[in-house]
Parts: C-alpha cells; structure tokens; sequence
C-alpha cells in the first residue's frame, strides 16, 4: 500500500510538472509574441520616419531648385537693365559683345552647377530609398531570426519537459516495480511462515496420532490377553486384569 500511495503521489507530481512546464511554455510563447509586436511596431515607425525623412529632402531639394531657377531669373533682369543702360555708352558693340560672352559663361556655369546640385539630389533619393530599403531588409530578417529562435526555444521547452516527464514515469514504474516485487516477496515470506507453521501442526498431530495408536494397541492387546486367560481351563472367573 505504501508503495501505491507513493506511486499515486509521484504521478501527481508529474502532472504538476507537466502543466507547470505548459504555462511556462504559454507564458513564453505570449511575451515573444509580444516582443514581435514590439519589434514590428519599432520597424513601421521606423519605415515611416525614413519616408518622412526622404519627403522633407525632396521637397527641401525641390525648393532649393525652385530659388536657384528663381535666382537665375533674377540675373537675367539684372543683366537686362545692365544691357539696357549700356546701350546709351560709346562702343557699346564691343561692350555688349563681352557682356554677352561673360554673361553666357556666367549662365552656363550656374546651369552647370543646378545640374550638378541636381545629380547629387537625385544620388541622395537614391541612397535615401535605399537605405530605407536596407533597414527594412535588416528589420525583417531580425524578426525572422527572433521568431526563429522563439520557435526553437519553445520546442527545447517542450522537449525537456518531455524528457522530464519520461524520465519520472520511468523512474515511477521504477518504483512500483520494486513495491510489487517487495509486496509480493512479503506476501511470500508469509506463505513461507503459513506452510511452516502447518507442516510442525501436521508434525505434532502426527506425533500425537502415534502416541495414541500406541497407547490404543497396548489397550488392545491387554483386553486380548485377558479375553484369552478367561478362556482358558482352571481359571478363576472374572479374575482378568488389564496391563
């Protein structure tokens, strides 16, 4: 019986085990879930402040053309009231000539410069929405790498708790192996004592039956012999006597 209770007790015990290893397993898998959640959140906040970051640029770049577009407008004026008062000086021809020469020149370096400031505002969109694209690359393979590792964490969970509890129940058949086993040697060892104790019962009856069988013989044979000395001739009637 003491070896049941404690196999009933053991099983119990494993049971608690088992459910505790369960909640643990829920309770992990609910705060990684959460984690995740965390993380994409963080990652859509941070995509949107890119895009936000990358539309500032852009339309700091496209007012940026818009005052040198409305700069170059602005020389041209002036270089037009410049033209115009010139025209009233002697030699004005060769003036306008140079005039025009440094004003072509000063237009195709600004337009050289506008398309160079136009070239390196183009480069940084691109290095803009690519750098975007490579924290969403990097945002996304962090998520796959955490719930990659909260799968494989759950399952080692799940796998020792299994362990553990095969581990027990082996442990626990064990057990109520060895209180069967010694149960059973008890219930034999009396058994053992039970036949003895009939066996010397037997021993004794049978010692008393031959004492008795004796003591009847001897009985009997003194009757015989009394029976036969009446029988006999010359004897005294009724003088028979018993050993």
């Amino acid at each position: 019986m003491a070896g049941l209770l404690q196999l009933s007790l053991d099983t119990s015990a494993l049971e608690a085990f088992t459910t505790s290893a369960a909640a643990r397993a829920d309770a992990l898998d609910a705060a990684l879930r959460e984690g995740l959640g965390e993380l994409r959140a963080g990652a859509e906040v941070a995509s949107a402040d890119a895009q936000k970051r990358f539309e500032d640029l852009e339309q700091r770049l496209a007012q940026d053309a818009a005052l040198r577009v409305s700069g170059a407008s602005e020389l041209r004026v002036e270089v037009d009231k410049l033209k115009a008062g010139l025209e009233a000086i002697p030699g004005y021809e060769t003036l306008h000539e140079l005039v025009n020469e440094t004003v072509d020149e000063r237009c195709v370096t600004l337009a050289a410069g506008m398309e160079e400031r136009a070239a390196a505002a183009e480069q940084a969109s691109r290095d803009a929405i690519a750098k975007g694209a490579d924290l969403e690359d990097e945002v996304k393979q962090r998520v796959a790498v955490l719930e990659a590792n909260a799968r494989r964490s759950a399952a080692d969970l799940v796998r020792l708790a299994a362990d553990a509890a095969g581990k027990q129940l082996a442990s626990l058949r064990e057990t109520a192996q060895e209180a069967l086993d010694a149960r059973a040697q008890t219930l034999v060892d009396q058994l053992m004592a039970v036949r003895d104790g009939i066996e010397a019962q037997l021993v004794g009856l049978g010692e008393d039956f031959e004492r008795r069988s004796e003591r009847l013989r001897r009985e009997v044979a003194g009757i015989a012999r009394s029976e036969a000395k009446r029988a006999t001739p010359g004897s005294s009637s009724g003088a028979g006597t018993y050993d």
